[in-house]
């Protein structure tokens, strides 16, 4: 993984966005604002897996056909693509078969990848299992930030006094301070307010209240 404070953590040089289509609409004006933020290319990625290759023929019967998956995946996300462009900002469809995780992991190590952007689902029972079938699997196995974007993720009309705000939950351990320091960036580079937040477990403060004893 980059050090953190590098060049790259603040201002990436390329994004990926790993979608299943129906998150698009969710990510990619995250997506967008990044790209302008900090110069980024964009990767609008869509992995095919066996069961989003079914097609249906004229009598009903459904058959496998990942040539027309992705033709629609292509059309379809070519039309955020000239988006962006029309914005200045260079990006490029990918369409893969395979194993969703280990797909967005091959992306990233082909064309050096500086960050992955991906959304989560359900926050249901099931939205665990859903998680880590990829987000959780790409999360533990990548070397460069990952951002996650859940389905209750909206955009704010207006940031509170006119700034936005980055809140970063932090465990204090040597582990974290990767994560803080891309949260440090990431306000950084939006001018954004940083909020540093450490929760204290009822096991914690029985240590410290022992100590001071």
């Amino acid at each position: 993984m980059l050090e953190p404070g590098s060049h790259r953590w603040s201002k990436p040089a390329s994004i990926l966005i790993a979608t299943d289509l129906g998150d698009i609409d969710r990510l990619f004006p995250y997506a967008l604002e990044q790209a302008r933020n900090t110069g980024a290319r964009l990767f609008l990625l869509h992995v095919l897996t066996g069961t989003n290759s079914i097609a249906v023929d004229p009598g009903g019967l459904p058959y496998y056909s990942p040539t027309e998956a992705i033709n629609y995946a292509e059309k379809f996300l070519a039309t955020y693509c000239a988006e962006a462009q029309q914005a200045n900002i260079d990006c490029e469809v990918l369409v893969r078969e395979g194993a969703a995780a280990q797909q967005i992991l091959a992306t990233v190590r082909q064309l050096h990848v500086d960050r992955v952007l991906l959304g989560t689902r359900s926050r249901g029972k099931w939205g665990k299992l859903l998680l880590g079938s990829v987000a959780e699997q790409v999360l533990r196995s990548v070397w460069v930030p990952v951002l996650t974007v859940g389905p209750a993720a909206h955009r704010l009309d207006s940031a509170v006094d006119g700034k936005e705000t980055v809140l970063h939950a932090t465990s204090l351990s040597t582990a974290s301070r990767a994560s803080a320091a891309l949260a440090c960036e990431v306000a950084r580079t939006s001018s954004a307010r940083l909020i540093l937040l450490h929760v204290l477990t009822r096991r914690i403060r029985k240590a410290v209240s022992v100590q001071r004893r």
